[in-house]
């Protein structure tokens, strides 16, 4: 299966996948658990917008 995309629905889901995997290794560093639930929440919000 062959997804068409636009060029800027494929450069914001790129982006997000980018800092989403950046926020991990940012919570990841500070190892906080604290920190960690509240950067899950703003994942799970960023990736239902």
């Amino acid at each position: 299966m062959t997804a068409t995309w636009s060029s800027s629905e494929h450069r914001t889901l790129t982006v997000r996948r980018a800092l989403r995997s950046a926020g991990r290794q940012t919570w990841r560093f500070h190892g906080s658990a604290g920190d960690e639930a509240r950067a899950g929440r703003d994942g799970a919000s960023v990736m239902a917008g």
